[in-house]
């Protein structure tokens, strides 16, 4: 109905429902479903505990964090709980005290570039840059003593010339 072009109200007004239970209904259809799943009883959620799992899941997203993340920990809490029935507001406690926690995923700032592709699996020339810290790192593995020497050479050439640069 809504991708054809009705209004949420005009929703409302042909299923015969209140404007707050579509709207409700479209917040809980953008949250995971593995996090609603979590939830005893999912009709005692509200339209703000619809909104703060939406958000906690678009910041885990902006984040780089998997939302697998945060459901074991919440999982965890649920199965620690000593409580007969699990109340929704130790599920909702759970999520938010364990979002606020996750830090962003590392992101990785090496960048490696492959010189030259062998046959051998096992012989690799690369280079690895690392902006952040402006470091550059060739390695090179199972190459002929022959080639070794000319890397040597080759290098302390450059280096020769880069301390007349300084001065």
């Amino acid at each position: 109905m809504y991708a054809n072009g009705m209004s949420k109200d005009e929703i409302a007004r042909v299923e015969d429902v209140s404007p707050a239970s579509v709207s409700r209904a479209f917040q809980a259809a953008s949250v995971p479903a593995e996090m609603v799943e979590l939830f005893p009883v999912i009709n005692e959620l509200s339209l703000a505990d619809y909104q703060l799992l939406l958000k906690i899941s678009e910041d885990l997203d902006s984040k780089g964090v998997p939302l697998s993340d945060l459901l074991g920990k919440v999982q965890a809490d649920i199965s620690a709980a000593k409580v007969e029935s699990v109340s929704k507001s130790l599920i909702m406690d759970s999520f938010k005290r364990h979002s606020k926690q996750l830090k962003p995923a590392p992101v990785k700032t090496v960048q490696t570039e492959k010189l030259r592709e062998f046959e051998d699996k096992k012989q690799f020339a690369r280079k690895k840059t690392d902006p952040s810290k402006r470091l550059v790192t060739y390695e090179f593995a199972r190459l002929p003593a022959s080639v070794q020497a000319e890397l040597d050479k080759a290098i302390r050439l450059v280096m020769g010339n880069m301390q007349s640069f300084e001065k």
